[in-house]
């Protein structure tokens, strides 16, 4: 998964010291992009996904879900069709946890 970094972020990265700064791009597996993303809210972003990529979240309410990403809002959430109630549903980027093309 690709973040871009939004304000400086000290962060340890396969055992290195690594100070990631804003406007950086970093690719990571999913469950530490994940991680990034719950620990440092407002500090880095989801980029990179386009309109039709299936991705798979944590859902407070209903556990693990997939759907269909369509969009991101200007505050950084992530506008998904919502399989199990049929509707638009904003959910938050840290709660992502695997990506994949459409038909992938």
């Amino acid at each position: 998964m690709t973040l871009e970094i939004l304000a400086p972020l000290p962060v340890i990265l396969d055992g290195r010291n690594v100070d990631l700064r804003p406007g950086q791009r970093i690719d990571l597996p999913a469950d530490k992009a994940h991680r990034l993303l719950s620990r440092a809210p407002g500090k880095a972003r989801l980029v990179g996904l386009e309109p039709g990529t299936r991705i798979e979240w944590e859902s407070p309410i209903f556990g693990r879900v997939s759907g269909e990403f369509l969009a991101m809002e200007a505050n950084g959430d992530l506008a998904v069709f919502h399989p199990r109630t049929d509707a638009l549903a904003m959910i938050a980027p840290a709660w992502v946890c695997a990506t994949s093309q459409a038909g992938g």
